[in-house]
């Protein structure tokens, strides 16, 4: 028998694309596969769409989620669930897969006995399939590790096919966090030593849809709630790299870099300087940063709260500020990224 593949998708009031998406699906060159489509509580006609694209190709099956949290990763932890396919890998209700995806994902897994899982690009649209021309990222030489905790992430949900016995092992989608659920995902799986690997100059075989507007994950991001919600998740990924013995020179810069923007966000969004000095504080903790550019680095955070509390008048506050930035170094400062800035 030649092999199943399971294509998970959750699915939330999507009915004006869902029907795309399924049937770039049964459009396949390879034919063995099966769809979970997981219903996460839809008020639209998504759910009902969904059931009948499905009364004309049994391949396809749909489920209402029954239990508590909502959200894609509980959606997709119940297909896994369901899943009798040898490979999975998961789906968008809005994205698209190129005819040949499957045909060139399980001819390349099937030759690998040893990996968990394979990465595969994906490009990104907005209306027609190449009106951007741009890939999801490109691979470099620093670590995929670094790469995901300064959230340049170098493959993205789709991008994978799992043996379905290792995302087992893995335990599968983390229910309890509200956002980056296919991060925490990634860097656990890296983490915990997943055997992987990247094809990322294949042909990309997926397709990601750009929204004008923000996704419903989005929206309020900028909130001092989510900033904090943001910041703990955060703190949660740096714990498996230090469990894991992952914390090299790469990972610490990332960790660094990236605090430290969160850091200044806290101040410029909210004034809220005590809580960017202890982010500051727990980054320098983790990074292994010297004591004198640590001492730099709240200082820098001190004069750009004063700056922002005497509502931008005080200009030798934003010089300080300026000046203590020219004085860090580079590497905490900048955090590189190529999600989407990719020519194909």
């Amino acid at each position: 028998m030649r092999s199943v593949v399971s294509i998970i998708i959750p699915l939330y009031n999507r009915v004006d694309l869902v029907t795309e998406t399924l049937a770039s699906l049964i459009a396949q060159t390879y034919p063995y596969w099966e769809a979970i489509v997981v219903d996460d509580g839809s008020t639209d006609e998504s759910y009902e769409t969904a059931i009948n694209i499905s009364n004309k190709d049994s391949r396809i099956k749909v489920y209402k989620r029954e239990r508590l949290p909502t959200g894609a990763s509980v959606c997709r932890n119940i297909g896994l669930e369901y899943a009798t396919g040898e490979y999975v890998f998961f789906l968008d209700s809005d994205d698209l897969l190129a005819p040949y995806c499957l045909e060139q994902r399980v001819a390349i897994i099937h030759t690998l006995s040893s990996v968990d899982f394979v990465v595969f690009n994906m490009l990104l649209f907005e209306e027609g399939l190449t009106d951007t021309n741009l890939l999801w990222n490109k691979d470099s030489n620093e670590s995929d590790l670094a790469r995901f905790l300064r959230t340049d992430g170098v493959w993205s949900i789709t991008g994978p096919i799992h043996r379905k016995v290792a995302l087992e092992r893995l335990g599968g989608f983390d229910e309890t966090i509200p956002f980056w659920q296919d991060v925490e995902l990634h860097i656990r799986a890296i983490c915990k030593g997943a055997n992987y690997i990247k094809k990322l100059n294949e042909r990309p075989d997926c397709y990601n849809r750009r929204h004008q507007l923000a996704s419903i994950s989005q929206q309020g991001f900028n909130t001092i709630e989510k900033q904090r919600a943001k910041i703990e998740i955060y703190k949660k990924l740096v714990v498996y790299a230090e469990k894991y013995h992952c914390l090299n020179e790469q990972v610490r810069t990332s960790i660094v870099s990236y605090l430290f923007a969160c850091a200044r966000q806290l101040i410029v969004n909210h004034q809220e300087l005590t809580e960017a000095v202890e982010i500051w504080q727990y980054a320098s903790q983790k990074g292994q940063v010297n004591k004198g550019i640590y001492i730099v680095g709240k200082l820098h955070l001190i004069s750009l709260s004063q700056y922002q509390l005497q509502n931008k008048k005080n200009r030798v506050y934003l010089f300080s500020a300026k000046l203590l930035s020219f004085l860090l170094p580079k590497r905490y400062k900048l955090i590189p990224m190529t999600i989407g800035q990719v020519k194909y």
